[in-house]
């Protein structure tokens, strides 16, 4: 309680991770995922009372910024709760690209104690301010169809 991990609780870094949107041609070869310097995050939690912290480090080799509220026209983290099968999601935008800090009420997210809080993020790659060629996950699934696959928090 109160403090963050000196070591990450959460790393994304391997292919096994990365879902590539650009598709495998020439044209597209300079987007493909090059490893963990191209893409990759490592995330810290910290519950204070009844505040949830979520502090993630990212690296990206190319750091573009959106000047628009379309979620995917720039560099962009999704975070999803789910307590109880209901669901709580949002964008979050950095911003340097690489430091994200967001804290969530645990009664905004439905927690009480005892109850079970599942997590899910992807950190979205941008580099042309174009598309997003791709992201990195621990699901690809965010509405919850597959929980199984994501992390439970534990406090």
């Amino acid at each position: 309680d109160g403090e963050f991990s000196p070591t990450p609780q959460l790393v994304l870094d391997s292919p096994e991770r990365y879902t590539s949107l650009a598709g495998y041609n020439p044209a597209t070869d300079h987007l493909m995922w090059r490893g963990p310097v191209d893409l990759s995050a490592r995330y810290w939690f910290r519950r204070d009372g009844d505040k949830l912290t979520i502090r993630a480090e990212v690296t990206d080799d190319v750091i573009h910024f959106s000047t628009t509220e379309a979620p995917h026209a720039g560099d962009v983290m999704a975070l999803v709760f789910m307590v109880d099968g209901r669901r709580h999601f949002t964008w979050v935008k950095s911003a340097d690209g690489h430091a994200y800090t967001r804290t969530f009420s645990l009664a905004e997210l439905g927690y009480v104690p005892g109850k079970r809080i599942l997590f899910n993020t992807q950190v979205w790659d941008n580099d042309d301010g174009v598309v997003a060629e791709g992201y990195i996950g621990l699901s690809t699934d965010l509405n919850g169809e597959k929980t199984s696959e994501w992390a439970e928090l534990e406090f």
